[in-house]
């Protein structure tokens, strides 16, 4: 009894010693070190995430982008010129079958029939080679008038270039009837059985009506299309109410429509950019970048310019738009180095401590021995 007694002293006063020694300060010790090792190592591969694959994503989906709204900007304008070829041939084609008719009445009904079957021949116009109407559905405010009330098209271009080419289209302008809108004339002779031209047949188009036609399928939702006339105009757009902006000045008035001018249109970058080049152009060209928009953000641009009609077509995407995927790829790529290091934070404090506390242990004991005490007893465990 006295023996157990004398043991458990001495266990008990070996404690208290082993409690009493200064304890390393946890920065310095081995437990912390790795811990800090593995953190320092998934820091610095985020680092290198973030220099590296970040801005080489940026860099291709920055070409990727821009190569295709080159495409879609060249797609619009041949699109357009497909449009006007379709419908010029629609006229001659209704042409034609005028030739065939002498009666105003007959010639009325024929063109009723047409504008009540057909979406793209709304507006028709035939008149005589002196420019008098034989028979109308629209154009309503159009060409000249007489003290009373007499409509003539004496000396209009869709006249005058059809009686010397045989066919006409006439440039983008302002459309005579509606407000914040574009048209395009098409026009063709008309000839009867003795080849002899006996007046000329007109359609009016809406830009903005025939807009999805004349742009094509548009291949990126999150792109902007709109086109520029000869003069700069802002004629058709995916957006309407930029459109209908040109129509009013600062206040909030109307524009008239001979007053209409695209200088607001040089606040987008890549317009002021075609602006600057375009007079040396000789052919259809395209072009991209990175330009300031028309509302002051950043967007990857691209337009596409035919000399020969004037018109330019040009396709936007907001960098803030174009770049979600590359964000996205940050966000998850941070939430994963987020949970890694709070894995290798918990799981290294918790296997260091497995490693260092038996190495700790055993110090202690080397110690002890070293200063004589041979008394202690110690082990490792062993997996097997």
């Amino acid at each position: 009894m006295k023996n157990v007694k004398k043991i458990w002293k001495r266990k008990t006063k070996r404690k208290e010693e082993d409690r009493g020694e200064r304890e390393i300060p946890f920065r310095h010790s081995l437990a912390f070190q790795l811990t800090a090792s593995y953190l320092a190592a998934i820091l610095l591969f985020a680092v290198l995430m973030g220099g590296i694959v970040t801005p080489i994503l940026t860099n291709q989906l920055t070409k990727s982008i821009s190569a295709q709204a080159e495409e879609n900007a060249a797609n619009v304008l041949s699109n357009v010129k497909s449009f006007n070829d379709s419908m010029l041939d629609g006229v001659k084609a209704i042409a034609m079958t005028l030739s065939r008719f002498s009666n105003p009445n007959d010639i009325s009904a024929l063109l009723y029939n047409i504008n009540s079957n057909t979406d793209r021949f709304k507006e028709l116009l035939y008149i005589d080679m002196e420019g008098n109407v034989v028979a109308k559905t629209g154009f309503m405010r159009d060409g000249a008038f007489s003290a009373d009330g007499k409509q003539s098209f004496k000396d209009h271009p869709f006249l005058t270039e059809t009686i010397k080419k045989g066919s006409y289209i006439s440039p983008i302008l302002p459309h005579s009837t509606l407000s914040n809108a574009f048209e395009i004339d098409y026009a063709a002779s008309v000839i009867n059985p003795l080849g002899q031209k006996i007046g000329v047949v007109v359609a009016k188009a809406n830009t903005m009506s025939f807009w999805n036609a004349m742009r094509g399928e548009k291949r990126d939702v999150r792109s902007q299309t709109f086109l520029l006339n000869k003069e700069g105009l802002l004629v058709a757009a995916d957006d309407k109410e930029l459109l209908k902006k040109q129509f009013t000045d600062e206040k909030g008035n109307a524009v008239a429509k001979e007053n209409v001018k695209g200088d607001w249109l040089l606040k987008d970058g890549a317009v002021k950019q075609l602006m600057d080049i375009k007079g040396k152009a000789q052919e259809t060209f395209t072009y991209s970048g990175r330009y300031a928009g028309i509302n002051g953000g950043e967007t990857i641009a691209a337009f596409a310019y035919d000399p020969k009609t004037g018109l330019s077509a040009f396709v936007e995407t907001p960098v803030s738009i174009a770049f979600a995927p590359v964000r996205m790829v940050q966000a998850i790529l941070m939430a994963v180095i987020l949970v890694t290091s709070l894995l290798v934070l918990l799981g290294g404090f918790y296997f260091s401590r497995r490693i260092t506390r038996p190495i700790r242990h055993i110090v202690k004991i080397t110690e002890k021995v070293a200063k004589g005490d041979l008394t202690r007893l110690t082990s490792l465990e062993q997996e097997r």
